[in-house]
């Protein structure tokens, strides 16, 4: 009964293409009716593609089925991917895996490979990579080009195998020369930053543009951005573009991105940000999360629309909430800085938790100082220290550096200075001037290394002479001295000098006792004053003090008591004991402040609280003797209150 169904069934289908059918299907459908499992699987492709009769999956379903019940592999297959597909049959993926297996027992690659993808992605199987590496190894022993990249890619990510780049390299060569363009594309890589072969460009240019004009998207934007750059090819601004524009075409929003920005750089194009604009907005609305970093530039800077930073904020907001790191990071710098938005510490570590979760060097390093500070979380060196080892491990300079600081001080970890050095010495490798200064110190102390002035000198001059202004201060500080170096006023004063002018304080400080000494340089008492004040103003406490004495001497400046009584006073704040003995005699006389004897004393106990100048302590004596004993015991309860209060004060970063 059922054959005799499936007779009728048949007839029907026949009859209903029969005007369609050419001679070649005319013949398989013959064949296929006689029992021919070949024929009926052949046919069953026909039905399925309309080649030579008409499209009918239901047709094409049934003859699968017929041949794949004599255990014909290939009609396996198909059958399964019928399921797969729903051509023909109910959308069932038990029946299209059942399918499968049953074409696997007979070696048919086809469905080795279909299968192999299901384990490596984990669809409708359990996710198991050994198992894909299998499949994929037997489909490409058969030479299925599509197998041979996948097993390819297993190699290079370490899918089911150690990783093995060379090997990737050999089966990524055998799809792409079977016309794989993935393969050709991939292969092209490995050929550009040398994994798993030798470094050659121009075997790598050959294989991406094979790819490209296969019409793999990322090849052809690589294309283009080899041309733009230069890399592999000459630069051609207009080749450039013309790749990305066939990606762009396509609807690939990085070509798309990359077309906006060749109209925003005027490469290849007339320079045009409202038209970069738009590119870049048919980018962001597939929901590409680098545009809309680029359109929040356009509203942040005024390029092509008006300039509005709170539409910008929206856009790097949108870009966050996207996945894309790199708007996370930003996101949280803007919180952190309060870059046109409220600062707001909670949600700029907020945004640098997720963004450093995904690997983002800068977040994980933010996070890190803030664990750090304390800034925004409760202070925590060991979370601190985890989130710095993570960006180190990845070659963060600036990470590397923190280390080597956190164990030189034994900040969450043994003092050790030994591995400070180290952290430093990798940091330095990469042009980090702040390891550098630090290195430096390490030579000068002997902390970690031999003690070595002349090796301090060497790279306290290396640093320097790139900018860095610390190191250029103590390089004057060891000039002054003499120390792995030959004494040299004239020298120590030039480098003094470069710092200062970079707003270095402690040199603009030193500069300036240089002109006052005529040590190095002419004396000058106007340029002494000059640099004094610039030191004062950065809040350096002897600076304070030096220009507040030139206020009131009127040494290089105009005399001014009162200014003079409030540049003391913001050094005496910070405990420096010259300026708190200053003040003491500005309000024992009455010169710039109003006279009083308590404030006086208590600025005068201040400035004898370590007890080792003999003369103010002679002083202090004879100016209690001369005051009540109320206003004694108030001015020493005064200083003590003010002692106590300072000692639980945040240290000052200078």
């Amino acid at each position: 009964m059922r054959y005799f169904l499936l007779y009728i069934f048949f007839c029907v289908i026949c009859s209903k293409s029969v005007w369609a059918i050419s001679e070649e299907a005319k013949s398989l459908l013959a064949k296929a009716q006689a029992g021919d499992i070949e024929a009926q699987c052949d046919l069953g492709v026909r039905y399925e593609e309309g080649m030579g009769i008409s499209l009918n999956y239901e047709a094409a379903a049934e003859w699968y089925r017929k041949a794949a019940d004599q255990n014909n592999p290939k009609a396996e297959y198909y059958l399964g991917k019928c399921y797969a597909l729903e051509h023909g049959v109910r959308k069932d993926m038990k029946k299209a895996v059942e399918w499968y297996k049953k074409a696997i027992d007979g070696n048919f690659p086809d469905a080795e490979y279909m299968l192999g993808l299901y384990y490596e992605k984990g669809t409708y199987v359990d996710q198991n990579y050994v198992e894909a590496l299998g499949l994929y190894t037997k489909a490409a022993e058969q030479g299925l080009p599509d197998a041979e990249y996948r097993l390819g890619l297993c190699y290079a990510k370490g899918y089911g195998t150690a990783v093995d780049p060379v090997t990737a390299v050999n089966w990524y060569e055998k799809a792409a020369n079977h016309g794989n363009i993935e393969a050709q594309y991939e292969l092209s890589n490995c050929y550009f930053e040398g994994k798993g072969v030798a470094q050659n460009m121009d075997t790598a240019i050959q294989w991406c543009q094979k790819a490209a004009e296969g019409g793999n998207l990322k090849a052809q934007v690589y294309m283009g951005s080899c041309y733009e750059s230069g890399r592999g090819v000459p630069q051609n601004y207009q080749e450039a573009l013309k790749w990305y524009q066939k990606a762009a075409s396509m609807g690939d929003p990085e070509a798309e991105c990359a077309v906006a920005s060749c109209y925003a750089l005027g490469h290849g194009v007339d320079q045009d940000d409202r038209q970069a604009l738009k590119m870049y907005q048919k980018a962001a609305d597939r929901q590409y999360g680098p545009a809309y970093m680029k359109i929040a530039v356009c509203y942040e800077s005024g390029l092509g629309v008006a300039k509005d930073p709170g539409e910008a904020v929206n856009w790097y907001r949108q870009a966050a909430e996207s996945g894309f790191t790199e708007a996370q990071y930003f996101l949280g710098r803007c919180y952190e800085k309060g870059t046109n938005v409220r600062q707001d510490d909670e949600k700029a570590i907020h945004w640098y938790q997720i963004a450093a979760n995904q690997g983002h060097l800068k977040a994980q390093y933010s996070l890190g100082m803030a664990y750090m500070t304390g800034r925004g979380v409760t202070l925590n060196y060991n979370e601190a220290l985890k989130w710095f080892q993570k960006a180190a491990d990845k070659g963060m300079s600036e990470a590397q550096y923190q280390l080597g600081l956190c164990s030189e001080n034994g900040y969450g970890v043994p003092q050790d200075y030994a591995k400070a050095v180290e952290w430093y010495q990798k940091a330095m490798a990469q042009g980090n001037s702040l390891a550098e200064d630090r290195l430096a110190e390490c030579y000068a102390m002997g902390h970690g290394v031999t003690k070595n002035p002349a090796e301090a000198v060497r790279l306290y001059q290396k640093s320097a002479e790139r900018g860095s202004a610390k190191a250029q201060h103590h390089l004057a500080v060891y000039y002054s001295i003499g120390l792995g170096v030959a004494q040299s006023y004239s020298m120590a004063a030039q480098w003094y000098e470069k710092a200062a002018q970079q707003g270095y304080a402690e040199s603009q400080n030193a500069l300036a006792i240089c002109y006052s000494t005529g040590q190095g340089v002419d004396k000058d008492p106007v340029k002494a004053a000059l640099w004094w004040g610039k030191a004062a103003e950065s809040g350096l406490p002897e600076a304070e003090y030096a220009f507040g004495y030139c206020c009131d001497m009127g040494l290089g400046v105009a005399q001014d008591p009162q200014a003079a009584a409030q540049w003391y006073s913001k050094a005496a704040e910070q405990n420096y004991h010259n300026a708190q003995y200053a003040l003491s005699k500005c309000y024992a006389l009455g010169r710039g402040v109003a006279r009083g004897n308590i404030w006086a004393y208590k600025w005068l106990a201040l400035a004898c609280q370590d007890g080792s100048n003999k003369q103010w302590l002679e002083e202090k004596a004879a100016f209690a003797a001369g005051l009540r004993p109320e206003e004694v015991a108030t001015g020493e309860s005064q200083a003590q209150d003010w002692l106590e209060a300072y000692k639980k004060r945040p240290p000052v970063d200078q």
